[in-house]
């Protein structure tokens, strides 16, 4: 791998399209537990997608927040991700129309540049212009509303997040296709209901934004804003060892109903 002054000139991408949510979970846990106890590895960029219909709630969510019966009408998942940093309850539906985008890296100016932790506002915009980029490259403006969302006009298109764990440095994001119409049925509180506050790039586009397009214009904006060159991988052994170690606790009933009150 080429580097300048430590600086590496390469990244790793790993494309995952899986149905299977207690891999997702698992791949997710791996890629964040070998980097913060390997901080140099290299820096990652995963760009992962669930099929199957599933409602994800955040740690802090009780299930009373869905809508039970119409996720068993609509034959939809109910799972969870361990995410106890989001006190505010949320809920995120995932059903092959969005894709998610997380970034593994080193927290050291030598070793990355756009990595400061004693920064970290000037860390978030640093990586937020890959998807302004991203998004301008569409055709679609989007501005940045504190703390964490991208939106356009009143209407929110991702997020963004960002966690500084040791040396280790994992900015994520979420990159919406589309959603089905029936979606606000799963949701119990008004205030939830996608529809009343959510916008699509199919909705902005008023097209389909096929999966091949975001990957190929994900990996081309990478490479210009981080000014390095993405090359296709896969996990490690170390990655898969910590993948196989944790994804029976993933796909265990009491991962959901345990854990949520």
């Amino acid at each position: 791998m080429l580097s300048i002054g430590g600086v590496q000139l390469s990244a790793r991408l790993i494309v995952s399209v899986t149905n299977d949510v207690a891999l997702e979970h698992a791949t997710l846990e791996a890629l964040k537990s070998a980097k913060v106890q390997n901080p140099d590895l290299p820096q990652t960029i995963l760009l992962n997608k669930l099929t199957t219909p599933t409602m994800v709630l955040m740690t802090h969510t009780p299930k009373s927040y869905l809508n039970i019966q119409n996720c068993k009408k609509r034959a939809v998942q109910i799972n969870r991700i361990d995410l106890e940093e989001i006190i505010t309850p949320s809920i995120v539906y995932r059903d092959g129309s969005e894709w998610e985008l997380h970034i593994y890296d080193y927290v050291c100016t030598a070793k990355s540049p756009f990595v400061d932790d004693a920064h970290p506002e000037k860390t978030l915009q640093n990586y937020n212009r890959l998807m302004f980029d991203f998004y301008s490259q569409l055709g679609i403006t989007i501005q940045f509303k504190e703390p964490n969302n991208f939106m356009v006009k009143s209407r929110k298109i991702g997020y963004c997040d960002q966690q500084f764990i040791g040396d280790a440095y994992i900015w994520d994001t979420c990159i919406l296709q589309d959603f089905p119409t029936w979606v606000d049925e799963l949701y119990v509180n008004p205030k939830h209901l996608p529809s009343n506050y959510l916008t699509t790039l199919k909705r902005e586009l008023g097209r389909y934004v096929s999966d091949a397009e975001i990957t190929s214009l994900v990996r081309a904006c990478f490479e210009r804003v981080f000014s390095k060159q993405l090359e296709e991988g896969s996990l490690t052994d170390f990655e898969e060892q910590i993948q196989a170690s944790c994804i029976d606790k993933y796909r265990s009933e009491g991962w959901v109903y345990n854990a949520i009150r």
